[in-house]
């Protein structure tokens, strides 16, 4: 228990580390709505990191148990966001929420890959994805989030920006590979009292 109690902590701390990028992305053009912050960011990170800390206590528990449902935890992101009054308008015109279903899908891809399950192409394919679209993000982002041409200061904290994000999306697929790891079995054989 006292794990996903943590865990839920954890979760907090990275949805709140999560806004202040997403704040810092867009810069002037961001507002707090605290409905949305408190039930699309805020309450889903505590969820998700309770749900990832739980299957670590469960596998814990029983390393053969199988808990790859839980590393679809993140999805509790989209399932909050999405039904907010006005975000599933604003996905479709302009595109803004699109994080609410992207974050979630490559913290996922990110812990198949941490985890190595699945087959090794799909792992590379997921691998590229996750890894890639950070350079990516840093080398187009200015062109979509600063004003042209950016100054040298406004290229620096986009640069800042992009390593928060970086390490958001590490930490995630590292949570999300914790239900996806196997466990190991008991050298002594089953039965046998453990070395």
């Amino acid at each position: 228990m006292r794990s996903t109690i943590t865990g839920a902590a954890a979760g907090l701390a990275w949805s709140a580390t999560m806004r202040i990028y997403m704040k810092h992305l867009v810069a002037d053009g961001s507002r707090i709505n605290v409905r949305n912050t408190m039930l699309g960011i805020m309450l889903p990170g505590a969820a998700t990191g309770a749900l990832l800390a739980h299957s670590a206590e469960l596998r814990a528990a029983n390393p053969g148990r199988n808990l790859d449902l839980y590393s679809a935890s993140p999805l509790v992101f989209t399932a909050c966001t999405l039904p907010l009054p006005g975000i599933m308008r604003k996905l479709i015109e302009t595109g803004e929420g699109s994080n609410a279903i992207a974050t979630p899908l490559l913290g996922m891809a990110g812990g198949m890959v941490l985890a190595g399950r699945g087959p090794l192409w799909a792992r590379i394919a997921a691998g590229t994805v996750v890894a890639g679209h950070i350079p990516l993000l840093a080398v187009i982002g200015p062109k979509f989030f600063l004003p042209s041409p950016p100054t040298p200061r406004e290229r620096v904290d986009f640069a800042v920006n992009n390593l928060v994000y970086a390490a958001c999306m590490a930490a995630l697929a590292a949570a999300c590979a914790i239900p996806l790891r196997r466990g190991r079995p008991d050298p002594a054989g089953p039965g046998q009292p453990p070395l």
